[in-house]
């Protein structure tokens, strides 16, 4: 699909004969440029200035909307499908466990896939592209006629969340300007809870199989929408799209901005790099970005939040609440309203913060909602408030800080030529960690209880919390290019950079 920006090779070459300097001249057409390299001319910060650029965040968050509005589904959905009313699609414990978990499977594919899709392809059409596994995925729930059918469609619309995982985080890190990389970056997860509220809200009136044709008209809208939307400037430049790149980043900044500062940052990196290659992982340069990487996928999963989450109901009926469709609600809610509040502090407070205090408020919220099962199993006392107040905390700790934020640093600490290649990798190892998660959760409860398995998520979230604080460096109020010296430069290489 690059080929929209160059549809031809003659047409790719002449954009890498393009050297001519750049200048956004008004009084011309827009193509004109001229050389300009003083820092003063960089683009303004407010997002009124970037109209297009806030355009293409909030169409590209369809991606993440469906992401949440996928995770969110199985809540609902498998207590209705265990009611014998459905016939031959009725799940019973094991398949209900593979329904809630086969999702993260596909998501692992997905991910790994994504890498590819965005080195070659392009951010915007890695986009594009998830829309169909995902509108495929729906309509086998839809119109299944078996469980298998219903599996099936799980494992489709679960790949296209592993390739949103990695591919929202890049296109909105490589759009965005330095300052409203972090507000744009908290769309991740304000577009995964919407699709919480949204899936949690409908499931009140409308049975599992309306809910899915729900998803699949968010998937549709989503493919159309980023048609009309520009590729990343990086990626355009860096595979030789010269003219197409720099009218890209005029069109995300704005007609009237200068961009030649930025450019010529942009280019200047792109000029000092080599093709990446997998060997590379565990150079010098590769290893401790790569490793942050994997910690930061791996430890979002062992947060227990997807494990959590698809059994939502299930777990509190567990705990004694009679409606647990609107206690989901609820929570979703919450957890909506944390992922608003965070866009507002995450590039005042930094990343690594927001993540250490939540990394240790999700610690102590799994630590006291064991405690709950322990206590009511061994006495006859209500403790639904300990419950309530555990598990609502524990939802808004995560979407502050684990649920977005994660992939956004993934995003920024890869270098770029590395960035979806590596991103996707990662992506997949954390979705396999996911997976493990989910299909044991149940089998796991009923072996060393529900309060064992919260005091080993417990015991995890302690564990990302100290992995963050002493090991990831803070990324807030840098270009992407300087966070890569973080780790290239020998003269700062290896040590911790924190502002907040």
């Amino acid at each position: 699909m690059a080929g929209k920006n160059g549809t031809t090779e003659q047409g790719k070459n002449d954009e890498k004969k393009d050297f001519s300097p750049i200048y956004r001249c008004k009084t011309e057409s827009k193509y004109v440029t001229t050389l300009g390299l003083d820092q003063a001319d960089k683009s303004k910060s407010g997002i009124g200035s970037h109209k297009v650029m806030l355009i293409a965040a909030i169409v590209s968050a369809l991606s993440v909307l469906n992401f949440g509005f996928i995770l969110e589904y199985a809540a609902p959905a498998i207590p209705q499908l265990m009611h014998p009313s459905v016939g031959v699609l009725q799940l019973n414990a094991d398949s209900s466990a593979w329904f809630g978990s086969l999702v993260l499977a596909g998501a692992l594919a997905g991910g790994l896939f994504s890498g590819h899709l965005m080195e070659n392809y392009g951010r915007q059409s890695t986009l594009i592209l998830l829309s169909i596994p995902s509108t495929a995925g729906w309509l086998c729930i839809i119109y299944a006629q078996s469980v298998q059918s219903l599996y099936f469609g799980r494992i489709l619309t679960g790949f296209s969340v592993g390739m949103a995982t990695m591919a929202y985080p890049i296109y909105i890190s490589e759009i965005s300007t330095v300052e409203l990389r972090g507000f744009f970056g908290s769309f991740f997860q304000i577009g995964v809870t919407t699709g919480y509220v949204l899936g949690a809200a409908l499931s009140m009136g409308i049975n599992w199989n309306y809910l899915a044709l729900v998803g699949q008209i968010i998937a549709t809208i989503l493919g159309i929408g980023m048609i009309f939307m520009p590729e990343t400037p990086r990626w355009l430049l860096a595979q030789g799209y010269r003219k197409s790149g720099v009218n890209s980043l005029q069109r995300l900044r704005g007609a009237n901005s200068h961009i030649n500062y930025e450019l010529a940052e942009i280019e200047d990196n792109l000029d000092n790099v080599e093709p990446f290659s997998y060997t590379e992982l565990f150079t010098t340069n590769l290893r401790k970005p790569f490793f942050l990487s994997v910690g930061l996928a791996s430890f979002q999963q062992l947060c227990g939040i997807n494990a959590v989450l698809p059994f939502c109901v299930y777990i509190f009926n567990q705990a004694g609440f009679e409606n647990g469709n609107l206690v989901n609600l609820i929570a979703s809610l919450s957890q909506f309203s944390a992922s608003i509040a965070v866009s507002v502090f995450i590039d005042r407070f930094g990343r690594v913060l927001l993540l250490t205090v939540t990394g240790a408020a999700m610690c102590i919220t799994c630590f006291t909602f064991g405690l709950y099962f322990q206590l009511t199993s061994q006495y006859d006392i209500n403790l639904n408030w300990l419950a309530m107040i555990s598990i609502f905390v524990y939802f808004v700790a995560f979407n502050a800080g684990w649920g977005g934020l994660p992939m956004l640093v993934i995003s920024e600490i890869l270098p770029s030529r590395a960035r979806g290649g590596v991103g996707g990798l990662c992506t997949g190892i954390g979705w396999s960690v996911g997976f493990i998660i989910s299909y044991n959760f149940i089998p796991l409860s009923n072996a060393i209880t529900s309060q064992g398995v919260f005091w080993i998520f417990s015991a995890a979230n302690l564990l990302a919390t100290f992995f963050v604080f002493f090991l990831v460096p803070e990324t807030k109020g840098k270009t992407l290019e300087q966070i890569e010296l973080i780790f290239n430069s020998d003269k700062v290489e290896g040590k911790r950079v924190t502002e907040v």
